[in-house]
């Protein structure tokens, strides 16, 4: 089956997964050892701009019929809820999570993305339903108008959801949601109205972005730091993704063996995150040899990203040799990733 892709939005979802496998080396692999702004800066793009890119290709058409409706829901619960219903469970078999970590828990031993993308496509389902309550001519602001409402919601909710019940609080990982949501947003309308989304392609605008991004970045690194659901940080990562927006589609313009690399691992980027946690194994010495040379150098910037690039090869190497065995057979590859891979790419090319 042939299934038509966007070369630069591959490659930018392949970059945005190894991003990912990246900064997890640090957590997962290096018990945290991180003294340079590498792991911030990884941070504060990596899950935004998968957001960015599921809010995009969220914006085809639904049928608003009563049919319609279940065939969507039937659709995203096989794409986003079925793999959480094996993977997770075996992870933390396999490491040794206790049920309370892995349902209660808002990090939910690591799989938290895919429940939390599962929310942003209902609240956003709500907001378009709504929106077709009206007439046709007025749906499009009525869209933006449901938006933005449902952005102030997620932001409005979110301190008085922490404070009043924070056991489901943490169970629906809506940290991760009102740190989330508003990217989830962009990206539906930047494919809803292309001339948006065309604005942050400019050289222009990307550039002035990725100044104002590097400034806030740096002026987080002398404060306090990259943390969620923080204003600043969130700016930050709204400036990082609008960057990363506009380079991919100035530079991706070939397909060369790097582009065709990156882009497999952007449609393989889902499999890879279900995978990728059973093989983050722990290197206490790397840590501990990153906390002695800290000690006597104080930037480790090339020397951590040097380390954590090796560790996610590693990583991400392993996790593709078991994906493409669980591939083999119909039933796993269902089960494990909610859907068909397409073997047959067709890309349209800028000229």
């Amino acid at each position: 089956m042939e299934k038509k892709h966007s070369l630069p939005l591959d490659v930018l979802k392949g970059l945005t997964i190894a991003f990912v496998v990246i900064s997890h080396s640090f957590y997962f692999g290096f018990e945290n050892a991180c003294f340079s702004a590498w792991r911030p800066i990884l941070l504060s793009i990596d899950m935004p701009i998968f957001v960015l890119l599921a809010g995009f290709f969220s914006a085809s058409e639904i049928q608003f019929t009563v049919q319609g409706i279940l065939a969507y829901w039937k659709k995203k619960a096989i794409q986003l809820l079925l793999p959480l219903l094996l993977l997770p469970f075996l992870y933390a078999m396999v490491k040794g999570l206790t049920w309370d970590t892995l349902l209660r828990d808002p990090f939910h031993g690591g799989y938290w993305f895919t429940w939390v993308l599962f929310e942003m496509f209902l609240l956003f389902f709500l907001v378009r339903l709504l929106a077709q309550t009206l007439p046709e001519k007025f749906r499009s602001y009525g869209e933006l108008a449901f938006a933005l409402i449902s952005i102030v919601f997620v932001r409005e909710l979110n301190p008085h959801w922490r404070l009043a019940d924070p056991d489901t609080y943490a169970m629906f990982s809506w940290i991760k949601m009102d740190y989330l949501y508003h990217c989830f947003v962009l990206g539906y309308f930047f494919r809803r109205f292309p001339r948006f989304g065309d604005f942050f392609k400019k050289d222009s605008v990307w550039a002035t972005t990725a100044l104002l991004y590097f400034f806030q970045m740096y002026q987080l690194m002398q404060g306090s730091g990259f943390s969620y659901n923080n204003n600043e940080s969130m700016l930050a990562s709204l400036l990082g993704i609008l960057t990363a927006w506009g380079i991919v589609h100035r530079l991706v313009i070939e397909q060369n063996r790097t582009n065709k690399f990156l882009a497999y691992l952007g449609r393989e980027s889902r499999s890879l995150y279900f995978v990728h946690f059973f093989f983050l194994f722990s290197i206490p010495s790397v840590g501990d040899y990153l906390r002695e040379l800290h000690a006597r150098v104080d930037n480790l910037f090339a020397v951590e990203v040097l380390f954590s690039v090796l560790y996610a090869s590693w990583v991400i190497a392993l996790s593709l040799i078991v994906i493409r065995i669980l591939r083999k057979n119909t039933w796993l590859e269902l089960l494990c990733f909610g859907k068909k891979n397409y073997k047959t790419q067709s890309y349209e090319l800028r000229k």
